[in-house]
């Protein structure tokens, strides 16, 4: 693969914040060497539809090519991001499949996909693992630590330290995160405050953390050529209807029962409102009960999964996201780069996201009063809204998706650089 020699090494490189684990090999020759292509391998828990199977896809194609080889590892997939074979054959990334990596507790399968993860990294033989999401971070950093991968990263894409579980579970999780983040060399926080939610949680040191926004492909929103007439006559919703909507999994970490008690406040003054919600899950026919129980039923769509949603959101007014905690908040970016003002929750890393007051208003979780209120300020300041709306399209361009990929090949780099150099200093 590189030209230079291969030499076993048992030293710990204070240059690097957590020691190297164990017998690594990495070219050495005279001076520093670096190999010519660094091998990647991605590990996720499941390539579903979503935020983080997004990041990882985007991330694996765009990846400077003559630097980087990249694979990727996933777990079950019931519903792709995109489709698989299409994926590879335009973009020649390899992608495997364990199905015994799941995202449910389960002391069999879990032993499986990590003894499963153990040969498939002792085969592929990569230079770095950069594991994803909680599942695949646990077990995927104990299998590259086994495996004396020379470098191990981890993109938690959040965090599930609230909102999620119950106290004794929180525990667990905290602990396990904590041992884990002793196999990795640095940890990719989606804001500064997820850094800081990691520290204040005692995950790891401040210095083992690097925050990159996880990137978006800008056009698809900024850039969508629809009728807004017809897009309209395809849903039946008036042609003067104000549209609020919102796209999330209908999970209970979403939120999705204030945005409906939200709504039902801002129909009271403004019975014309369409309200619409794309995407589905669990909670879709308890969020429709309450919708009839409400009396807003004729005003509330319910679109469930949608390939369209950049044509959608071209004809929201308002959009809302009311989530009980985000990493991030990728489908705020999305709507702020199609010209929308937001109304969101003050959770996890959304006002990283979202300024308040300049690309959209923040709301207190579990709150339908104040998301009304909002709301409602909203649609009777159209030139606020449209404000707003202007001043989101100009920040979303800092979660371009060729940011984070540079961030993310510079930090790849870096760290396989100061490895070969603690290499050579310590001959």
């Amino acid at each position: 693969m590189v030209s230079g020699y291969w030499l076993p090494l048992t030293t710990h490189h204070p240059s690097l914040t957590s020691p190297i684990k164990g017998w690594e090999t990495l070219p050495v020759a005279i001076g520093v060497m670096m190999p010519q292509k660094l091998r990647v391998l991605q590990i996720i828990t499941r390539l579903d539809k979503g935020g983080a199977p997004e990041v990882v896809m985007l991330l694996a194609e765009k990846l400077n090519k003559e630097k980087i080889s990249t694979q990727i590892i996933s777990g079950l997939t019931i519903h792709p991001q995109q489709d698989i074979d299409a994926y590879e054959k335009r973009t020649g990334v390899q992608i495997h499949f364990i199905p015994s990596l799941r995202r449910q507790p389960s002391l069999v399968k879990d032993v499986l996909a990590l003894i499963t993860l153990y040969l498939a990294i002792r085969r592929i033989n990569p230079d770095i693992v950069h594991t994803h999401t909680s599942k695949a971070g646990i077990l995927g950093r104990i299998a590259a630590a086994l495996c004396k991968v020379p470098i191990i990263i981890h993109s938690p894409h959040g965090h599930v330290f609230y909102g999620y579980f119950g106290r004794l579970q929180n525990s667990f999780i905290l602990l396990v995160e904590r041992l884990t983040a002793l196999l990795t060399d640095r940890i990719i926080t989606l804001t500064q405050q997820g850094k800081r939610d990691h520290v204040r949680a005692r995950i790891a040191p401040p210095e083992k953390f690097v925050p990159i926004h996880c990137g978006i492909d800008l056009s698809r929103f900024s850039d969508v050529e629809v009728s807004q007439k017809e897009k309209r006559q395809e849903l039946n919703i008036p042609e003067f209807s104000p549209i609020v909507g919102t796209v999330s999994r209908l999970e209970p970490i979403k939120g999705q029962e204030y945005f409906i008690q939200s709504s039902a406040l801002v129909a009271r003054k403004y019975p014309d409102t369409t309200f619409v919600v794309v995407g589905d899950g669990l909670l879709e026919a308890k969020l429709k009960q309450m919708a009839n129980d409400l009396g807003i039923r004729k005003n509330l769509l319910f679109l469930g999964y949608r390939q369209d949603v950049p044509e959608l959101m071209s004809i929201f007014d308002i959009f809302v996201l009311p989530s009980l905690n985000e990493g991030l908040g990728r489908v705020l970016i999305e709507a702020m780069a199609a010209g929308k003002p937001v109304v969101a929750t003050r959770v996890g890393g959304i006002p990283d996201v979202v300024l308040d007051e300049v690309t959209g208003l923040l709301a207190p979780p579990r709150n339908s009063h104040r998301l009304a209120e909002f709301v409602l300020r909203l649609l009777e300041n159209k030139d606020l809204a449209h404000k707003m709306g202007r001043a989101g399209k100009i920040r979303a361009a800092a979660f371009d998706v060729r940011r984070m990929v540079e961030k993310t090949e510079t930090l790849y780099q870096q760290l396989a650089m100061k490895l070969c150099n603690a290499i050579v200093s310590s001959r």
